[in-house]
């Protein structure tokens, strides 16, 4: 009895050793595609004239919309299995911070700040439509090397 438990014992932890070995590149193997759902969901939102939740941006005081950034303002890439969101025009950053200054017109007094409209996610939580996507992908990725 002991050498049959011993028999099946051995061969889960080679079932076990397999999938580690298969698993152990997933996570290198997706932050590509990862980084590329994001830009792509960054950019959906942007043109939509909306913040990473989908809000819509405020619009100028005279009701108007208001489009201060283009998708090429934010870019997303991946260094190794950290990815990185930069907003990479002045501008853009101003806005999303709220700290825009000088305005001169619409009846704000010169100086007032501009009211922040924010561009990429913030306060850490990942808009729910891109964590989807995201999910979607790396389960995909776990089910290819499972199979």
């Amino acid at each position: 009895m002991t050498d049959a438990n011993a028999s099946a014992l051995q061969v889960l932890e080679d079932k076990i050793a397999q999938y580690r070995i298969r698993l152990a590149d997933v996570a290198d193997d997706v932050v590509d595609d990862v980084a590329k759902i994001i830009d792509e969901e960054q950019h959906r939102t942007m043109a939509a004239g909306q913040d990473a939740y989908g809000k819509p941006w405020q619009s100028k005081k005279d009701g108007k919309s208001f489009r201060f950034a283009l998708p090429y303002d934010v870019t997303t890439g991946a260094i190794g299995r950290v990815i990185i969101t930069r907003i990479r025009t002045r501008h853009t950053v101003l806005h999303h911070l709220g700290v825009a200054k000088g305005y001169k017109g619409g009846g704000r007094e010169q100086g007032a700040p501009i009211p922040a409209r924010q561009v990429i996610p913030v306060g850490g939580k990942i808009p729910p439509r891109w964590s989807q996507r995201i999910k979607e992908r790396v389960l995909r990725a776990f089910q290819e090397a499972t199979s």
